[in-house]
């Protein structure tokens, strides 16, 4: 679910998908497990609208006023994909032949994916959370080949703080030099306690 309450507010548009059958006005609905209840006033095509039934605050997902962080790597080098082979043992010719990556789809030689995706890694490390940070998770798509001489741009924003479970969720994006995003993925990470 996704909702636009906000603190004070009582009546809250509530987008739902999947159990459009399954609901009908005078239904109770039960979120933040259980914290909060919302009364359906109202049926329609993409949404209802409900009333809160008590007093608590409604999470905004995807939406704190957080900044977020990012890491340059000027130019992806030979260097990079040598020594990331050598750390990963995954020398896959695709990455490291010439011939062999012309007649692929690339036509040309192609970084890793986790050598790009790696690069959150240091900021979640270093900067955001930060120090003693530790991975609880990672998702990434690679939607472009990154190629020898792209210079990547790696962005986390924070999506959502769950202080009670000490867990801190992000959005991360991957960008090269035209813009156009190579790698997108979500984290989630524990950060150190009171940080």
């Amino acid at each position: 679910y996704s909702t636009s309450a906000v603190e004070g507010v009582k009546n809250i548009c509530v987008n739902y998908k999947g159990f459009v059958n399954d609901l009908k006005v005078g239904d109770k609905i039960l979120i933040d497990d259980g914290d909060i209840a919302i009364n359906v006033e109202e049926k329609h095509i993409r949404y209802l609208l409900c009333r809160i039934e008590n007093s608590g605050v409604i999470k905004k997902r995807k939406s704190i006023n957080v900044p977020g962080v990012e890491i340059k790597l000027p130019s992806l080098t030979e260097r990079d994909i040598e020594l990331f082979g050598e750390v990963s043992n995954d020398y896959n010719p695709v990455h490291f032949d010439g011939e062999y990556a012309s007649k692929t789809m690339f036509k040309k030689r192609i970084a890793h994916g986790m050598l790009v995706g790696s690069l959150f890694s240091k900021v979640f490390g270093m900067d955001l959370p930060g120090e003693g940070a530790i991975y609880v998770t990672q998702t990434l798509r690679f939607r472009r080949p990154v190629f020898l001489g792209d210079e990547i741009k790696a962005e986390v924003t924070v999506k959502e703080l769950d202080k009670e479970k000490n867990r801190a969720y992000f959005d991360c994006v991957a960008y090269n030099q035209e813009g156009e995003r190579v790698v997108v993925g979500e984290a989630c990470m524990m950060p150190p306690r009171g940080k």
